[in-house]
């Protein structure tokens, strides 16, 4: 009986571990979803509001996500090839009024965080840690010059 209690408590153990673990994970992965995006336009970058966070729109070229950006953004099924400007236009002037923009300064707006943006976010990151971390020997980020 005694062997049993402990394998029970062993595995319950080792299952609330590995629970706050994938919650911790969530956590992270989920970061932007609560605070809305600030698009700056002479920057070149979106970044998350309040935060030190931000990605270069430029990820966007050529990239293989342009159909699932246009299928988050409700476009119809077609050929899509977005640079940083169609994006940012896409992004302030979205289809059926998806979301409001805000303009808060000279070339920067406040685009909440909606599913489209949170994709595009998504995308534009991991395009830059697919071409600029992944497989970095030194584990840093080798930053293009933008």
């Amino acid at each position: 009986m005694m062997m049993k209690t402990y394998t029970e408590l062993r595995n319950l153990l080792v299952g609330l571990i590995v629970t706050a673990s994938l919650v911790g994970c969530a956590g992270q992965f989920n970061a932007y979803a609560d605070a809305p995006y600030l698009l700056h336009l002479k920057k070149g970058q979106l970044c998350i509001e309040g935060t030190s966070q931000c990605a270069f729109m430029s990820m966007i070229e050529p990239s293989y996500r342009d159909n699932l950006v246009a299928k988050h953004y409700g476009l119809k099924p077609g050929h899509y090839n977005f640079h940083s400007r169609s994006l940012a236009q896409l992004m302030l002037n979205p289809p059926g009024q998806l979301y409001q923009v805000e303009r808060v300064a000279d070339g920067v707006y406040r685009i909440p965080a909606v599913k489209p943006v949170d994709k595009v976010w998504d995308y534009l990151t991991q395009e830059y840690y697919e071409l600029y971390e992944r497989g970095n020997s030194n584990g840093g980020a080798s930053f293009p010059n933008h």
